[in-house]
């Protein structure tokens, strides 16, 4: 795939979950600055507003940046991340090296939060992932595709 094939690619990933984003709002009624808390171990990710779950979501953890480092990390090869929540990583860096995409097969590069939000975007449009969130983590930040949401039980 040349670049431009990839820069097109990746546009069309934004305009998607763009969409996800906005109808995952009006269904759920969400403001995204709500209050959050996620568990890799259980995959899942709730926000909350006061003492009400808004959102119940399944998850997968795609990658992170490092505000330090000025770097992406791949979800693949982060030891943090628990093995149950990298599949989409996975499926993500099969992509990359079937159509030979390197931002998609290499572990860690230079990068910052736009590239986060990129690299997301891709994981969401690829695998039809229903949304995304990202979390701060000391130094930087964790993002992950909502791949099933619903209101909590």
């Amino acid at each position: 795939m040349t670049p431009n094939e990839f820069y097109d690619l990746l546009d069309e990933a934004e305009a998607y979950l763009q969409g996800q984003q906005e109808a995952l709002r009006a269904e759920f009624g969400l403001d995204w600055s709500e209050q959050y808390f996620w568990d890799q171990d259980n995959g899942t990710l709730r926000l909350s507003s006061g003492e009400t779950v808004r959102l119940a979501a399944d998850i997968q953890i795609v990658g992170s940046v490092s505000t330090r480092t000025k770097s992406w990390l791949w979800a693949w090869d982060n030891p943090d991340v628990t093995d149950h929540v990298k599949a989409a990583a996975r499926e993500v860096k099969q992509y990359g090296q079937t159509h030979d995409i390197p931002p998609l097969t290499l572990a860690k590069w230079e990068g910052d939060e736009n590239d986060g939000w990129n690299m997301t975007a891709f994981t969401a449009h690829l695998l039809h992932a229903c949304g995304a969130y990202r979390t701060p983590i000391d130094g930087g930040f964790v993002y992950m595709i909502i791949t099933r949401a619903h209101r909590p039980e």
